[in-house]
């Protein structure tokens, strides 16, 4: 007597223990042919190995059909598929320009729309023909003009406070440099600070604006004293 398939997903195995005969009765996920299961198929391949196009990783079973799974966006971040021999894997990405529809977005390209010259990512914007650098002086102390036939302007970390350009945090009478680049008049106690420069008082507690130490002591001795 010979192992035989009974239905298309099993396997009648037919076993011998000395003078004993046993029958048991297998299934085979694959299928079964001639008596024996089917040697599972298994697979699995990726199409894109790229996060910035939506792919798909598609997975072979063992009965041999094909399942596919593709790339998702989850939030900000991607969800992208790869393989790991015969499994499908997932790797988290954190897209610096947000996920669509299975794929990071490109970052835009900043020489896009640039009228100077780009270089490194950086655009010099042009303003006007020269032949020395002197041709190419503004009124901004905080800008860097050179010539190169054209002039070439660079923008230099600051604010113009009087003609000079003085470094973010800058202060002057009631004035101070932001890190907008331009130039902020101090604020009072109670109103909402970041920085303790942006202060009247030069303190910043708890995002207000408030009374320094000294001040603190001198107000607690004339109410001392007054009462």
């Amino acid at each position: 007597m010979t192992d035989e398939c009974t239905g298309k997903k099993s396997v009648i195995e037919r076993l011998c223990n000395g003078n004993n005969k046993s029958v048991e009765t297998y299934e085979c996920d694959a299928g079964c042919e001639d008596g024996a299961c089917i040697y599972p198929k298994k697979g699995c391949t990726d199409t894109d190995s790229d996060v910035f196009l939506k792919g798909s990783v598609n997975v072979t079973n063992p009965d041999g059909t094909v399942t596919a799974f593709e790339d998702r966006c989850d939030g900000q971040a991607l969800i992208e598929l790869g393989c790991n021999g015969f499994t499908r894997i997932e790797t988290i990405v954190e897209c610096e320009s947000g996920c669509n529809d299975g794929a990071c977005v490109p970052r835009a390209d900043p020489c896009i729309g640039c009228d100077g010259e780009c270089i490194e990512g950086i655009c010099k914007e042009d303003i006007g023909s020269c032949k020395t650098n002197a041709d190419c002086h503004d009124d901004d102390p905080c800008t860097l003009n050179t010539c190169s036939g054209i002039c070439r302007t660079q923008k230099i970390s600051g604010c113009n406070m009087d003609g000079r350009c003085v470094p973010y945090s800058a202060r002057q009478g009631n004035a101070y440099c932001g890190p907008d680049g331009n130039i902020s008049t101090q604020k009072s106690n109670g109103k909402e600070c970041k920085r303790d420069y942006e202060c009247i008082t030069n303190v910043c507690e708890e995002n207000r604006c408030s009374e320094g130490m000294l001040q603190k002591i001198l107000n607690w001795f004339m109410k001392l004293f007054s009462s």
